[in-house]
């Protein structure tokens, strides 16, 4: 919660105009108020005073390049697909235990009733495009 946080502040910072981020290995539907907890302490920040500041952290998200890392498996990206189809990146966990497939992902999120262009951009688009990484297609 606290990197995807720092994450969407970041976002706003004018020292910063294009930056992007990732963060790894996360939970992305885990945020649990983190936008709202940044909007509260923003004003108190040390650097308030020296920096700009928003307090529009759900704009941010929107307008940032934040991309937060997924599992297949959390609930609330089966739900609301279309809130994170283009803020979320995949990863397997390899090489811990509880690591999945691609194919598992696949899987997971078409029997979630995701269609497969959004599987495509949670699985692999959204990380290209973040990174200026040009995809091959492999039949």
């Amino acid at each position: 919660m606290f990197v995807g946080a720092a994450l969407i502040g970041f976002t706003g910072d004018a020292a910063l105009p294009a930056h992007e981020s990732g963060q790894a290995h996360g939970k992305a539907s885990s945020d649990g108020g983190g936008a709202g907890k940044l909007e509260a302490s923003a004003l108190h920040h040390a650097a308030a005073a020296q920096i700009p500041v928003r307090t529009d952290p759900e704009e941010m998200w929107e307008e940032g390049g934040v991309m937060l890392g997924f599992d297949a498996e959390e609930r609330l990206i089966h739900r609301l697909p279309g809130d994170f189809e283009a803020k979320i990146v995949w990863g397997s966990h390899y090489p811990r235990q509880e690591a999945t497939t691609a194919w598992d992902a696949i899987a997971t999120l078409s029997g979630a009733g995701i269609g497969p262009a959004t599987i495509a951009r949670m699985l692999g688009g959204n990380a290209a495009s973040q990174f200026g990484i040009q995809l091959k297609q492999w039949v």
